[in-house]
């Protein structure tokens, strides 16, 4: 069997796809019509304490390129994993067998905004850049920080709650066009602290002109944006979700003669994925308006 799940603290839904390999027609996977979808398997995620019990759902496909039936997967409500525990999947089909994985959820990471009074007022503050302090847990393998403006406004005619955000920085193109080369956090590999069993801390700083123009933004883009907080998100990811994604994005070499492809697994009796993340935030209330001074004083390119 074929099993894949990423259990994440940010929901209590969760998620688990179990299919069987094929040989596929030609060895072209992509001629075949139809996921090979195993739907008769039980599905029991355990923390040594508590068993969920998932059942099966439908979900609708966004992409209906290749696939035209909506996604199969087996679902568990009310199931939102806590920090530092390790969980273990077993999903068994009567017609495909028994396979098994375990994960442990990063703990909680604390974060702390620095600078808190630039957001308000980033027109005052042009010599300062949005930054975000916070720890990680010593199980975390690799993580990536998240901004966010979050703000209410008119969209085709519908008030509603809408979030853009923040990327690292911008570097601009064409600046009479708002064009400009986006450039946003990436993942980035833990380093151990270098006293054993010490917290690790980190800081992560968007640039000043990145948070500013994104601001603008909102409001050249909606009717009448009030502003209602700024959100700084960390998402740390468990070693199994870090090695199947350091896998995955091995370097090929072109001139290479070697046929075969990297590959990742942590599926016992099986093949697959069965990993963790987890998210924190803090957040920080903005005034309604944020408004220049002068604007005839502020430039679109720096």
């Amino acid at each position: 069997m074929v099993l894949y799940s990423i259990l994440s603290t940010e929901t209590d839904t969760q998620y688990v796809r179990v299919f069987s390999n094929y040989f596929p027609e030609g060895s072209d996977p992509s001629k075949n019509p139809s996921e090979a979808v195993v739907k008769n398997a039980t599905v029991v995620i355990t923390d040594g304490v508590r068993n969920y019990s998932f059942h099966d759902t439908l979900l609708t496909r966004p992409d209906t390129s290749r696939y035209m039936e909506p996604i199969h997967a087996y679902v568990a409500y009310r199931f939102k994993p806590e920090g530092n525990k390790t969980y273990t999947v077993t999903v068994t089909s009567p017609t495909h067998g028994t396979v098994s994985s375990s994960t442990r959820i990063p703990g909680r990471s604390v974060l702390t905004i620095e600078n808190f009074y630039l957001l308000e007022d980033p027109y005052r503050y042009s010599n300062l850049s949005p930054t975000v302090s916070f720890t990680l847990s010593p199980v975390t393998s690799a993580y990536t920080v998240k901004m966010f403006l979050e703000f209410e406004a008119q969209r085709s005619g519908v008030v509603g709650i809408y979030r853009r955000e923040v990327p690292e920085s911008m570097k601009p193109i064409i600046c009479a066009f708002d064009l400009f080369e986006y450039t946003y956090p990436p993942i980035k590999r833990k380093l151990n602290p270098p006293v054993f069993g010490a917290e690790f801390r980190d800081s992560y700083r968007f640039t000043y002109f990145a948070y500013r123009r994104s601001i603008e933004f909102v409001y050249q883009t909606s009717l009448n944006p009030v502003f209602k907080r700024v959100i700084y998100y960390t998402i740390q990811f468990d070693e199994n979700w870090y090695r199947y994604y350091t896998t995955a994005r091995t370097f090929r070499d072109r001139f290479s003669m070697r046929l075969d492809e990297p590959d990742f697994t942590n599926i016992r009796g099986g093949v697959g994925l069965f990993a963790s993340i987890a998210v924190d935030s803090v957040s920080w209330k903005l005034p309604e308006a944020i408004l220049p001074g002068d604007p005839q004083g502020i430039s679109n390119c720096k």
